[in-house]
């Protein structure tokens, strides 16, 4: 009975940790492609996750950029078609994305 507790427990660790080593990104969203416009709240992000942007988004800076990691905007939502890389040199920096409908933060 007591192996199966202490099993269960580091089972459990497990799951917490690997759903934990996702890196988080925060970018906030411009009514403009060259950032002059207003800026949305700074949200937080989970990398390798694919977020679709929304017809008044048209520039969008990094906030905080994760280590080895490579920002990517897509032409098609669903991350698909052509697509653009940044790297973390783009942090702070106003990323225009006319033409692209989706992006991904790839660790």
């Amino acid at each position: 009975m007591r192996y199966q507790s202490i099993t269960a427990t580091a089972l459990a660790l497990c799951g917490f940790f690997s759903q934990s080593s996702a890196a988080t990104y925060s970018l906030k969203k411009n009514s403009l492609a060259n950032c002059a416009g207003n800026f949305g709240d700074t949200r937080e992000y989970i990398s390798g996750t694919c977020y679709d942007f929304y017809q008044s988004d048209h520039g969008v800076k990094i906030e905080r950029f994760p280590d080895g990691c490579t920002f990517t905007i897509y032409e098609n939502k669903g991350c698909n078609g052509a697509k653009n890389d940044f790297d973390s040199g783009a942090e702070k920096n106003c990323i225009g994305i006319q033409d692209r409908w989706a992006y991904k933060m790839n660790c």
